[in-house]
């Protein structure tokens, strides 16, 4: 790009008033002009910036981040540059925009997901709203922070030279600082606390210099004031958010800490320049080409439907280069003709009404993969026959892939409450006639013996205290089936050589009573919860033990192979009595018996807890048995090198 004399003069005038810091830097590496934005962000006057070493490589045509050393601190900008004469000599332009803040904003959010909700919330008003509801969306953000914060009022009051004016106000019917009167006194007030020369993120009422005035207005219009939270604009003063509690005791404090509300005032503060940004898009992008191509997001100018100029980072999006894209049909970027004719019959008439249009649909890139871009459009020019209007496109594949996954993990939920539900329901079903047989044995026991127990007393007795045995049996089983849940953040890799060693060692007892031979070969290392392992083979080894063949040595053989899709085959046999055929499948259901409880002990639980274990750690149970001939248990578990959980695709719907 090539500036002449009136073409400079322009450009400084452009520069001048924008927010983002604007560099002009020559061949050798020197600054040769810097905006007061650039002095903003390098902490100097513009002018004493001039003739300095920049001291950062220079990418054309790539967004870049770079540290900014300053003294006491460091920030982080990103950058773009491209290539203009300047003076007559071949120099580069950098537009660098601060991102320290969005990078510590983006770090809190990680660790506390109610607050990432609520600024989630905030911005997804802003981001549906145009300039003209500037005051709408605005209140029911205020509304949100009031709810987190837990105050009564929230006002938001705008500082803008020698005219403070309120933006918006929760409650906003009745906001007790909008009353006729207070207005007036309020505003000088703020406008006092924003001229302070250094001014903390957060004031309290021993803070601030005008604390008594402050105190007055507040407790006038019934309200007890919990502090101030200035708002700016880099170090710019944008406004004051009061935060107040009605009918409050003298000396209140707030139950949060104010400084943890920084990341909503820049959320605020932000979003409302966006709005005021968003008004003047319509000729700020189409008359300037450097700040066009450098935006950081997807623009693009057209004439109708046909593409007359694409930015950079557009481009990128697309998978083209900007001059492939120009003169193309705008069709060709949708994924399909339903959201091409939906843009165009319903956003397009919008845009033609001078109205910002925001929407969201599926597009493809030049390689046919398919994602999801948040589109705006706005008016340009409508004195040629055909309108130009201008988009700005934002990816928002990832943001909607988050939503969908919390859709899921919601509806698992919902399906492990309902099953959880069952347990109960089944639980209180069955523990029912034991209860019953305690509690008549018990009165008999009391009504025929009351004073003196012989023989049949005690018998009597024995019946009460073997039905609480039972009782106490199925309540620790049905505790331990419901306590096995299908989270994954405790799986680590568990080797079942271990797990059967301690197992044996707990069934020491049982195996030396029954004479039961156990034998293992090369069992694997799995992915798993190591109780859970240890729980799964003391179920089966024990029951292989349990029903094993009169007069007969219970032989027990483990052994395993690796198995498609990165899992470990795992197998458990035994020459028992075996399983009839039409009792196969029901081996697993809870509380399920194919003996008598008089001849083996047992609550029907075991096998249910083997395949809840297996089940909701991603594998799979079954048998093969044959009454007389023994059974043989096949386990598929997920191998220790094989990931816990892979990422579900993206679907592929139609556009909204």
């Amino acid at each position: 790009m090539t500036f002449g004399a009136s073409g400079e003069r322009d450009f400084r005038a452009l520069v001048e008033a924008a927010t983002d810091a604007i560099l002009v830097i020559g061949h050798a590496g020197d600054i040769l002009y810097a905006n007061d934005a650039a002095g903003d962000l390098f902490r100097s006057r513009p002018e004493a910036l001039e003739g300095l070493p920049f001291g950062h490589p220079l990418v054309h045509g790539q967004t870049v981040e770079l540290d900014v050393p300053l003294a006491g601190e460091a920030r982080i900008a990103e950058m773009r540059a491209s290539s203009v004469t300047w003076e007559g000599e071949a120099a580069s332009v950098a537009i660098l925009r601060d991102v320290s803040e969005r990078v510590r904003l983006t770090a809190s959010l990680q660790d506390r997901l109610r607050f990432e909700e609520l600024l989630l919330a905030i911005s997804a008003g802003f981001a549906r709203a145009s300039a003209a509801e500037e005051t709408p969306v605005s209140t029911e953000a205020l509304g949100l922070l009031a709810g987190h914060a837990g105050v009564d009022v929230a006002c938001l009051v705008a500082v803008e030279g020698e005219a403070p004016r309120v933006v918006a106000c929760h409650p906003a019917q009745d906001c007790p600082l909008c009353r006729p009167g207070m207005e007036a006194r309020l505003t000088p007030l703020l406008r006092e606390v924003n001229r302070a020369a250094e001014l903390p993120l957060s004031l309290r009422r021993d803070e601030v210099a005008a604390a008594s005035d402050l105190e007055t207005v507040f407790r006038e219009a019934g309200m007890a004031w919990l502090g101030l939270v200035p708002l700016r604009a880099g170090k710019q003063p944008y406004g004051v958010l009061c935060l107040a509690r009605r009918d409050g005791p003298p000396s209140p404090t707030p139950e949060r800490d104010l400084d943890t509300l920084r990341p909503v005032a820049a959320v605020l503060v932000d979003s409302l320049r966006r709005m005021r940004a968003e008004a003047l898009l319509t000729t700020a992008v189409a008359k300037q080409a450097a700040v066009f191509q450098q935006a950081v997001e997807g623009l693009a100018l057209l004439h109708g439907g046909t593409i007359l100029q694409v930015n950079q980072a557009l481009a990128q999006m697309f998978g083209y280069e900007p001059q492939d894209m120009e003169g193309m049909d705008t069709r060709v970027l949708f994924a399909s003709d339903e959201g091409y004719q939906a843009l165009t019959e319903h956003g397009v008439p919008l845009i033609r009404a001078g109205k910002v249009v925001t929407a969201e649909h599926l597009f493809q890139r030049r390689t046919g993969e398919r994602f999801w871009v948040e589109i705006k459009g706005a008016l340009v020019a409508t004195t040629a026959p055909v309108a130009e209007t201008v988009w700005v496109l934002r990816d928002v594949t990832v943001e909607r892939e988050e939503g969908r996954r919390k859709e899921q993990l919601i509806e698992e939920l919902r399906r492990s409450n309902a099953e959880l539900e069952r347990f109960a329901f089944i639980a209180s079903h069955d523990l029912k006639e034991p209860v019953r047989m305690v509690a008549s044995y018990v009165n008999l026991l009391a009504r025929r013996h009351g004073d003196d127990l012989g023989p049949e007393g005690r018998e009597f007795l024995s019946y009460a205290l073997e039905g609480a045995r039972r009782i106490h049996k199925m309540i620790e089983g049905i505790l331990e089936y419901a306590r096995i849940e299908k989270g994954v953040a405790d799986l680590v890799p568990v080797a079942l050589d271990e797990t059967l060693a301690r197992v044996q060692e707990d069934l020491k007892d049982t195996i030396r009573e029954s004479g039961a031979v156990i034998k293992a070969e090369g069992l694997p290392i799995v992915l798993g919860v190591p109780s859970e392992m240890e729980r799964l083979f003391a179920n089966l080894i024990g029951n292989a033990i349990k029903f094993s063949r009169p007069n007969e040595t219970p032989q027990v053989c483990l052994a395993s192979q690796r198995a498609e899709g990165a899992m470990w085959h795992v197998t458990v046999s035994d020459n028992g009595i075996g399983i009839p055929v039409q009792d196969r499948e029901r081996v697993f259901d809870l509380f399920w018996r194919l003996h008598s409880r008089e001849s083996v002990e047992g609550t029907g639980l075991g096998l249910a807890i083997v395949k809840r274990i297996i089940e909701r750690r991603g594998g799979r149970v079954w048998l093969e048995s044959r009454s007389g001939e023994g059974t043989t248990m096949h386990l598929l578990l997920p191998a220790a090198d094989s990931r816990v959980e892979a990422a579900p695709e993206m679907e592929h719907v139609a556009p909204v």
